[in-house]
């Protein structure tokens, strides 16, 4: 279901999720993980997990296609695999290809709910083809495919699915293992719009407030795997704050005067992005550093494109 009126519905839940009245969902932790092909029956890591099946939104009832999934962490991913079912295969939708618009066709979408309000919805069709998108108005970020996998194989029947969704691709916050809210929902077009959901909502897909909560069995080894999803956010962050500097740098190299400005004013500030970016375990004040030099160079970029974009208009203007 395509976003719609995404500032009114964020501004409305980011102040924080309620406790979740649902039955938490509990997660194995897989030692082996599967193949990712499609095949869920070819494949014994799913066979002794549960299903869980979707029930009609905004009714607590099957849907008439009925479609369940099992689902599992690893160190490093969440897996999934996923069963739909469709007695009209020949009329399924699976138009859009990745980042298109995936939601018009016969799609499974997956959302994960942060305990800050921010939520992630990875969408993907019977083709395979995938879209995602980050309803956070502290992280708004452009187009891009996330790096997660699927694979997709159609039956006479209907058609299943393997999902690989890595930790780091997910806006997660600090302590996901503790508050993470999950939703998987279809939409099938065969015979007529039919919307199904594994959580009970209330709303669109969109209900954050009353996703279910993920439970992850074997907490001990949780707990190892947050502390090395910790350590590799926190690289993946210094990494890419140092390329915001050094592009900062470059520009200022050839003549930006903006950006040699931009350095020379918060040079202590970069300075101290150097030291710390060498190190992945920060403390609580570190890391705080760290969001306020991520914010400096958000801003460093944004006055760029501001100035650029001034230029544009005004030799258009001039002309």
């Amino acid at each position: 279901m395509k976003k719609t009126f995404l500032f009114l519905i964020v501004a409305g839940l980011c102040a924080g999720l309620p406790a979740a009245a649902e039955t938490p969902l509990q997660l194995e932790f897989l030692r082996v993980t599967p193949e990712i092909d499609g095949d869920i029956d070819a494949d014994a890591v799913w066979q002794p997990l549960a299903w869980h099946s979707l029930r009609k939104l905004h009714a607590d009832a099957a849907p008439e296609r009925a479609a369940r999934f099992k689902m599992a962490y690893g160190a490093t991913a969440f897996y999934l695999a996923i069963d739909c079912a469709e007695p009209a295969m020949e009329r399924i939708r699976a138009n859009a290809g990745d980042l298109g618009d995936v939601w018009f066709d016969d799609c499974v979408e997956i959302f994960f709910a942060n305990a800050g309000g921010g939520y992630d919805q990875l969408l993907f069709n019977s083709a395979g083809k995938r879209n995602n998108l980050r309803h956070d108005p502290a992280r708004q970020e452009p187009p891009a495919l996330w790096e997660w996998q699927v694979a997709v194989r159609r039956h006479p029947d209907g058609w299943t699915a393997e999902v690989v969704i890595p930790y780091l691709e997910l806006n997660l916050g600090d302590g996901f293992i503790g508050d993470l809210r999950f939703n998987l929902a279809r939409e099938a077009h065969a015979d007529g719009l039919e919307l199904s959901t594994f959580a009970p909502l209330e709303g669109n897909f969109h209900d954050i407030a009353n996703y279910a909560r993920l439970e992850l069995i074997h907490s001990a080894g949780a707990e190892s795997i947050f502390a090395r999803y910790e350590a590799d956010r926190a690289a993946r962050g210094n990494l890419a704050a140092l390329e915001q500097l050094r592009e900062l740098r470059r520009r200022a190299a050839t003549g930006d005067a903006f950006a040699a400005g931009f350095l020379a004013e918060y040079a202590a500030e970069f300075a101290r992005l150097d030291e710390l970016a060498q190190r992945t375990v920060h403390t609580e004040e570190e890391r705080r550093e760290l969001a306020g030099i991520g914010r400096l160079l958000d801003e460093a970029a944004q006055g760029r494109n501001e100035r650029v974009a001034r230029e544009i208009l005004e030799e258009l203007f001039a002309e």
